[in-house]
């Protein structure tokens, strides 16, 4: 097949099992078995560099683009993966593809928005170094796995049926029992659309739990509260009775033993 053949750009869009799929050619094209609507997307030049945070890419797409509604009203906390891909028509062979996840939307033009994505290597969640010897533990609440926290987080799952929400405050009854700031950190999860959403805690106060972003709740719902931890000895031992898989180390001196004068 000559190599010569004309090529077609798509974009893949997806968001768990949902599936979002544009050309921005001048037609829309069925590849693979596929559908691809043509739509007007103009994309920035790729960069190959071995800095991550400049391998990276932006799209200028219509402000109606229905992949768009993913971040309207609210932001959504999981990730939105993205394929561009450029298919060979002749016999629909993939001759180039760029992975990635979208990383912002800059949706406030009139007509058109921005999408921005960092390329998968950049993406991955990679930290190098991670522990330190330090006082708190550095483990992520309910990690699981050898030397991790390996709290059973469902074990400490609240279920509430929200009565009221105003703000960034959601109210349930099921939240009083327990002594204020006990979800402070935590998180709520509720189901929406097939999807898991979730938002984070950031005080607790008798019926109330104040959230860090707006999140399309009402009253009625059902809700799932997750409590946080401070990652102090203190209360992986009695909130959770997990002191055993607590990493931090405790028993650093918080005195110079030395006196104030430097020893280096």
């Amino acid at each position: 097949m000559s190599i010569f053949s004309p090529t077609v750009e798509v974009y893949e869009f997806t968001r768990g099992t949902r599936v979002f799929r544009y050309t921005s050619g001048d037609r829309a094209r069925t590849l693979s078995g596929q559908n691809y609507s043509a739509h007007a997307i103009r994309r920035g030049r790729i960069v190959q560099s071995m800095e991550q945070g400049k391998a990276a890419l932006e799209l200028t797409v219509p402000a109606n683009l229905s992949v768009l509604e993913l971040w309207r009203p609210y932001v959504r906390l999981d990730r939105v993966g993205i394929r561009l891909s450029r298919v060979r028509l002749s016999d629909n062979h993939v001759t180039s593809s760029w992975l990635g996840l979208v990383s912002e939307v800059d949706d406030t033009g009139m007509r058109t928005a921005k999408i921005k994505c960092q390329s998968a290597m950049a993406a991955m969640e990679a930290m190098g170094l991670r522990r330190n010897w330090q006082v708190n533990c550095p483990h992520v609440w309910g990690s699981v796995g050898e030397g991790l926290c390996n709290v059973a987080i469902e074990d400490f799952r609240v279920d509430a049926t929200l009565s009221d929400v105003f703000g960034l405050t959601v109210e349930s009854p099921a939240f009083a029992p327990y002594l204020e700031g006990y979800f402070d950190g935590g998180f709520l999860r509720w189901e929406a659309d097939g999807y898991t959403e979730t938002a984070f805690i950031l005080h607790h106060d008798e019926q109330q739990l104040r959230l860090h972003r707006p999140a399309p709740l009402s009253a009625g719902m059902a809700v799932k509260a997750y409590p946080g931890c401070a990652h102090t000895l203190q209360v992986c031992d009695e909130k959770f009775d997990n002191a055993v898989n607590y990493g931090g180390q405790h028993t650093i001196p918080t005195e110079n033993p030395w006196g104030t004068n430097p020893v280096f």
